[in-house]
């Protein structure tokens, strides 16, 4: 399956009295970046340098199309990053073909109506903090989780309330082996991610999907030190 390089076209409902070579779409064109196996011998100046024509020699391939007519420079002269344009949106899917290009997202589309994002559900994943609570129990350690779940909602807030909706039936007692009233307590809902995952055939992207995540620091040691070579 094809790596993804159109964002935002799902978001677009196009008037079907308007033929298709009218729909214009203003749009961003972003530019692969370097092969990084091709610069990973050289020193970080060099590589600078190979960054820079890299970018120009494909911005130069992308202008040689002729896809459209005016645009604006996305990055700088030095190190031109892909245009701001417009162009019919027909041609849109063709220059997404091109191995050079890394992705393209639309901005708005002349001849379509946008579809409020609200009402277009997707994934969100909701973590949260689960205690299990036994009967009695009261020193020692207890066991507690962290749970991850995936929920289709059209906003954080909606998914939410999706959550605290199931909360009771999640947290009803069971007994265990030994007779003891166990629960499964929600004991706070710490964060919601809002996933690429628009439906279920985005699951089956061989590169994977990412489903949440959270950017944290610490310390910096020597067995967390990198040289840029493979271990």
């Amino acid at each position: 399956m094809p790596m993804k390089k159109i964002y935002g076209l799902e978001e677009w409902q196009f008037d079907k009295k308007i033929p298709e070579h009218s729909r214009i779409a203003s749009v961003r064109v972003h530019l692969k970046y370097i092969d990084t196996k091709k610069v990973a011998n050289l020193t970080p100046k060099e590589r600078v340098t190979a960054i820079d024509k890299h970018f120009k020699d494909y911005y130069s391939k992308l202008l040689k199309i002729g896809l459209f007519e005016t645009y604006k420079l996305i990055g700088s002269k030095k190190r031109p990053r892909g245009v701001e344009t417009t162009m019919q949106v027909e041609k849109v899917k063709k220059l997404a073909k091109y191995k050079f290009i890394d992705s393209i997202f639309i901005n708005s589309v002349r001849g379509g109506k946008k579809i409020i994002k609200d009402d277009l559900p997707r994934f969100f994943c909701i973590k949260m903090t689960v205690a299990i609570q036994i009967e009695g129990s009261e020193s020692g350690l207890q066991s507690y989780e962290e749970r991850f779940v995936l929920i289709k909602a059209r906003s954080s807030n909606e998914a939410y309330k999706k959550i605290e909706r199931q909360t009771k039936k999640y947290q009803a007692p069971y007994l265990n082996p030994k007779g003891q009233l166990v629960r499964w307590k929600v004991e706070s809902l710490d964060d919601c991610y809002e996933t690429d995952i628009i439906n279920c055939d985005d699951l089956s992207n061989p590169e994977g999907i990412e489903v949440f995540s959270i950017l944290k620091k610490r310390k910096l040691t020597k067995e967390r030190y990198w040289n840029g070579k493979s271990d």
